[in-house]
């Protein structure tokens, strides 16, 4: 991916999917004071058998989400929901996800681990994903070595009418960042579903349900729905998930015709919908079912294979000729091939070669370069959005190198703050940040940034202050000291909603400046 891509999403937050899989920037102000928020610990406070049940619980990267799986074998069998590594995610041959085991408070920050997972079980009305893991070599390819995962759960099989009342815990990534504890107890049932009161969020997805003794009687994949959630006395907060002993029947079955395989033929606008399972794949071209030529004995037989930008492009095309857009989420949904293609792209000659990404050829790029605007422009008619990624990161990665990729973006965002001159907020201040424009409208952005609390109701934008906080500091626009002090001063901020409370504390983790127990 680029690099420039990969940092800002990173800090930006925007990693979006539906359910429970993926984190985000939308939870509800003012929250802090609410005491079902509080209900995701430290594992050093959990019981000693959670404790070490939680280190075979581990965060999963896919390409555009963060989830959580648990190994429940000594050789890596990974467990999981299908909307997180199943039909719509890895293929049948199996796809590439990074894993981090131990990321958690008060354990030293550890890499990421790219590894191979290959489907073994899938059952999507069980939203239940059963994996092999395999090593990944230093070419960066899949190994037949199996990956060694000492730390593992035991599955106990219950159903859904015995685990009532029974108290259970969830180990898990919320949001995707550090990995939490929280309980409760199974309340309702639903056939092989239940309902419990234990507190998961976006990124929980695929965390598996213990009893106290740390066994696996569950799995989660679906939290409240934002109609669900707020009551006049509080918050309410309950997990869905599957019974655990329709969990190890499914393990016994073949994988259903629903799964996706990277040789069967697809038309191209089903492959550019499910563009992320070749993405996952590191796979680049594509099947296209073609139709039969009018005379088989003198016409050729057509190409039918396909590289996905080129599939992309045809896409967006697409959805950039349409305009009747019937809602923002038609136009998101219309335009998502635009915005999907920027996850193929790399042209920078000094990024690593990876055999999957592409850089499309001069004639393509310059078609690239008015797809992005064009864009950009279409959100900005519907409804006045400045989706600034399409006029930055789109097109910068179209360059060669990372000084002029910089250069582009710059340029770019510069021409559109002297065409449109939108207010300075903290969603434009982290690109300007990222790519060195130093003050805007005559005002500082690291004086902005100091001065946060001058802004109306900034505690809507406390991701947003932070992000830009680490890029001023990378910069050298703000001292080491002084970051890290505005960092602490935004985590324990008592407007902070939960999710702001996890970003702040993983970037500050991953920073090294979290305190010890």
């Amino acid at each position: 991916m680029n690099a420039y891509r990969l940092t800002a999403l990173l800090l930006l937050a925007t990693a979006t999917a539906t359910s429970a899989c993926s984190s985000s920037d939308d939870d509800p102000p003012g929250s802090g004071d609410i005491p079902e928020f509080s209900a995701f610990k430290d594992l050093s406070e959990a019981p000693p058998a959670i404790r070490t049940a939680a280190q075979a619980v581990v965060r999963i990267r896919t390409t555009e989400s963060y989830a959580t799986g648990s190994f429940i074998s000594g050789d890596g069998l990974l467990l999981t929901n299908n909307h997180v590594l199943g039909v719509d995610v890895c293929p049948k041959e199996g796809c590439y996800v990074k894993i981090t085991r131990m990321y958690q408070r008060y354990e030293a920050v550890r890499s990421a681990e790219e590894i191979f997972v290959e489907p073994q079980h899938i059952d999507p009305g069980l939203d239940m994903a059963v994996l092999q893991a395999y090593k990944v070599g230093t070419d960066g390819k899949r190994t037949q070595e199996r990956l060694a995962t000492p730390q593992f759960l035991t599955i106990e099989a219950r159903d859904s009418a015995s685990l009532l009342g029974t108290h259970v815990n969830v180990v898990g990534h919320p949001e995707g960042k550090l990995k939490k504890w929280t309980s409760g107890d199974v309340a309702q049932t639903y056939g092989t579903w239940f309902k419990s009161t234990a507190f998961i969020l976006p990124g929980n997805s695929g965390s598996p349900l213990l009893d106290d003794n740390g066994k696996i009687v569950g799995l989660l994949h679906r939290g409240p729905t934002a109609q669900d959630l707020v009551t006049r006395k509080g918050i309410n907060v309950y997990s869905i998930g599957t019974a655990s002993a329709a969990v190890v029947a499914a393990m016994n079955a073949p994988l259903p015709p629903a799964t996706r395989s990277l040789t069967q033929p697809a038309t191209e606008a089903d492959i550019a919908e499910h563009q992320s399972v070749y993405l996952n794949a590191h796979v680049s071209t594509a099947t296209v079912k073609q139709d039969p030529p009018a005379n088989p004995t003198t016409d050729p037989p057509p190409n039918p294979t396909r590289d996905l930008v080129t599939i992309l492009g045809a896409a967006c095309d697409k959805g950039l000729a349409r305009a009747d857009f019937d809602s923002p989420e038609d136009l998101a949904s219309a335009l998502a091939p635009c915005t999907d293609a920027i996850n193929w792209i790399v042209c920078d000659a000094s990024a690593k070669s990876d055999g999957y990404h592409l850089c499309p050829s001069d004639e393509a790029k310059a078609a690239w370069r008015t797809r992005f605007q064009s864009a950009f422009d279409k959100y900005r008619a519907f409804n006045g959005q400045l989706p600034l990624e399409m006029i930055t990161y789109a097109p910068a990665s179209l360059e060669r190198s990372g000084n002029e990729s910089q250069a582009v973006a710059r340029g770019k965002l510069q021409q559109m703050l002297s065409d449109v001159r939108p207010p300075l907020d903290f969603s434009l201040s982290i690109y300007l940040a990222v790519f060195g424009v130093t003050d805007y409208g005559g005002t500082s952005i690291a004086n902005f940034v100091r001065n946060y609390t001058k802004t109306v109701h900034y505690e809507l934008s406390l991701n947003g202050i932070a992000a830009t906080a680490l890029w001023l500091n990378n910069d050298g626009q703000m001292k080491a000291d002084e970051t890290k002090k505005l960092l602490a001063q935004l985590a324990a901020d008592d407007r902070a909603s939960l999710g702001q409370k996890l970003y702040i504390e993983d970037i500050r983790y991953a920073a090294g400046i979290l305190d010890t127990p």
